[in-house]
């Protein structure tokens, strides 16, 4: 056998050694720490893991969309991103074709009369407008009209917190670098603290992978608002990367979920309940 196969040997016997599995408590705060509460599975009673397993369906599949599930967060994150597209949809009419949003709807309302066979809900603004750029193709007719009417809703930054947006790092543009050293400023990131407005405390980085300085500015100071009252670098950050980067998070939680179900399971399977 390989050195590669005894690895993955290995790796596959630790996935399913029942006593090195460890549920983990909510976190609380004891002397100014977080401390978290664990408790090896396999010590459990039977009612205790079916509680985690309950827990752990709730943490997936809950369907109110105040304390959603991570599967409904999905679809609200989806939910968002098209919402921020339509607006930026909207700005694009506006500024390239100089069609503002109640002659656009006049004409979106007067082609659907003209064509019953489309459903709105289903068909893509693409059919009703040609040379559509291919950011806004996947557009239903349905949401355009609702960004029209002014009855996309409103933004809930709920779950995009200040510790996940410091998380995605800052890196500087030319022109914001060009500025600072206008400015002789020694300390870049000393001088992004303070014009974000953070603490000491905050954890922010430098990162080749991160948003700019204006980017970031955007996002700290995002509160919730309608679609229309967001200004075009929130929509634009909101829709090429925040969302994005929240999708790919909550899709993380889905495993480490999945994989507590798979454990819990396991655990239960020893002491003799399917």
């Amino acid at each position: 056998m390989s050195i590669k196969e005894k690895l993955i040997e290995a790796l596959a016997k630790k996935e399913n050694d029942i006593n090195s599995f460890v549920w983990r408590g909510k976190k609380s705060e004891v002397d100014g720490k977080l401390t978290q509460n664990e408790v090896k599975m396999v010590d459990c009673s039977v009612q205790e893991l079916q509680g985690f397993y309950k827990h752990c369906e709730s943490m997936l599949y809950n369907d109110n969309r105040e304390n959603p599930g991570r599967y409904m967060l999905l679809e609200i994150i989806t939910e968002q991103r098209d919402k921020c597209n339509t607006e930026l949809f909207l700005r694009w009419l506006s500024e390239e074709k100089n069609t503002s949003k109640y002659a656009f709807l006049t004409s979106l309302k007067e082609f659907l009369n003209n064509n019953p066979q489309i459903n709105p809900k289903e068909s893509t603004i693409s059919v009703a407008v040609g040379g559509c750029p291919r950011e806004y193709c996947d557009l239903t007719i349905d949401m355009v009209l609702s960004g029209c009417l002014d009855t996309l809703g409103y933004f809930s930054r709920q779950h995009i917190t200040l510790t996940f947006l410091l998380k995605q790092g800052l890196w500087f543009t030319p022109e914001e670098s060009k500025k600072m050293a206008k400015e002789n400023v020694s300390d870049k990131l000393e001088y992004a603290m303070t014009y974000l407005g953070l603490k000491s405390t905050n954890n922010l980085r430098i990162s080749p992978k991160g948003l700019s300085l204006a980017q970031m500015q955007s996002m700290v100071t995002l509160r919730g608002k309608k679609y229309s009252e967001l200004t075009t670098l929130q929509l634009e950050t909101l829709r090429n990367r925040i969302l994005f980067s929240l999708e790919n998070e909550v899709r993380f939680h889905i495993q480490q979920w999945e994989n507590r179900e798979r454990q819990i399971k396991l655990v239960l399977k020893s002491k003799g309940v399917e």
